[in-house]
């Protein structure tokens, strides 16, 4: 990967590891219920899981 490649893609990480903070605030002010929370960090590791395999394969 050039310099500047895949910044994009840096940012894509960091946006989906901040998805996964507000899925815990959003159970813990009792917005969600734990089934959905757990759905949606299963859902946040595949999608975080395949971005970061996406880095290694351009790396």
């Amino acid at each position: 990967m050039k310099d500047g490649e895949g910044s994009g893609l840096s940012i894509a990480i960091g946006s989906c590891s901040e998805v996964e903070t507000w899925i815990s605030y959003a159970f813990d002010l009792e917005y969600i219920t734990q089934a959905q929370r757990d759905e949606w960090l299963q859902s946040y590791a595949r999608i975080y899981g395949m971005l970061v395999n996406l880095r290694e394969k351009l790396r």
